[in-house]
């Protein structure tokens, strides 16, 4: 089993670079009115997927600390 996640990781990691090649615009992030980064699409799409991963990994720990809270 642990072969089979390396695998798909690595297989990931390089999509992830494949789509780093293609994509190296930069994307305008409005912050605020005032405040404007510039930065690759791809660092978007990374901090994007991070973003998803930590809620869900926030949402899961409350949900089982709830579970072995009740039990």
């Amino acid at each position: 089993m642990g072969k089979l996640i390396t695998l798909i990781f690595i297989l990931f990691l390089g999509l992830i670079a494949y789509f780093a090649v293609l994509n190296r615009e930069t994307v305008t992030v409005l912050v605020t009115n005032n405040l404007a980064y510039e930065i690759p699409k791809i660092a978007l799409v990374l901090i994007s997927a991070t973003a998803g991963a930590l809620l869900m990994l926030i949402i899961y720990t409350i949900r089982d600390t709830r579970r072995l809270i009740d039990n």
